[in-house]
C-alpha cells in the first residue's frame, strides 16, 4: 500500500519595503516547491500576502485564511522562508504556532531558513528566541526610518511624496516643479 504524501501548503509574505532579491514572492514559492519536492510533499495549496506588514496578523488575509484552513483540517503542514515571512511579532507567531500544534492531527510549520520544524521538541525554544529577533529587527528597521526622516528636517530636506500633489512634480535636479497641466486645476480650485 503507498503511503499518502504529507498535504502542504506554502505561506508567503513580502511588505513593500522588502521586494528584495530573496524576498519576492516568486523567489520564496521557488525556494519552498524545491523544499516540498526533495522531501516529496504534496503541494495542496499557497498562500500569498503580498504588500503586507509582518508586524500583525491583522489584516493579513491570507494568513487568516491560512489559519482556518488548518483549523478545518486541510493541510498537514506550513512552508515557510522563514519565521520573519511567517510573522514578525513574537506573541502572534508563538500563539499561531501553539494553536496549530494543538489541533488534531497536529499542523506542524517548517521554517526552510532556520531549519525549524514545529511540531519538534525543540522547535518551541529557538522559535521563541529566533522571533524575538525577527520582532526587534522589525523595531530596528522602524527606529532607522524615522532618524533618517528627523535627520533630513533637521537639514532643511522635508520628505514630501509629490506623487501625490496635485500641480508639482520632482525636476531632475530633485527640486520642485510646477507640473504646468496640473497647475491649472489648483490654480481654478482656488
Amino acid at each position: 500500500m503507498k503511503k499518502e504524501k504529507t498535504k502542504v501548503y506554502i505561506y508567503t509574505r513580502v511588505s513593500t519595503a522588502m521586494q528584495i532579491d530573496g524576498y519576492s514572492l516568486d523567489a520564496q514559492k521557488s525556494r519552498m516547491k524545491a523544499y516540498a519536492e526533495f522531501n516529496d510533499y504534496e503541494i495542496v495549496g499557497e498562500y500569498d500576502d503580498a504588500g503586507k506588514s509582518g508586524k500583525s496578523i491583522e489584516g493579513r488575509v491570507e494568513f487568516n485564511r491560512m489559519m482556518e484552513d488548518a483549523k478545518a483540517g486541510k493541510l498537514d503542514y506550513i512552508v515557510s522562508k522563514s519565521i520573519s515571512r511567517f510573522a514578525r511579532n513574537t506573541v502572534d507567531t508563538l500563539t499561531c504556532i501553539r494553536e496549530l500544534r494543538q489541533l488534531d492531527p497536529p499542523v506542524g510549520v517548517f521554517f526552510e531558513k532556520e531549519n525549524i520544524d514545529t511540531l519538534d521538541a525543540k522547535g518551541e525554544l529557538i522559535l521563541t528566541i529566533l522571533s524575538a529577533l525577527a520582532q526587534d529587527e522589525s523595531r530596528s528597521i522602524s527606529d532607522n526610518i524615522r532618524w533618517a526622516f528627523q535627520k533630513k528636517f533637521q537639514a532643511g530636506q522635508p520628505q514630501i511624496t509629490l506623487n501625490r500633489m496635485l500641480g508639482f512634480e520632482k525636476g531632475e535636479d530633485g527640486t520642485w516643479k510646477i507640473h504646468a497641466e496640473q497647475a491649472t486645476i489648483v490654480q481654478y480650485l482656488f
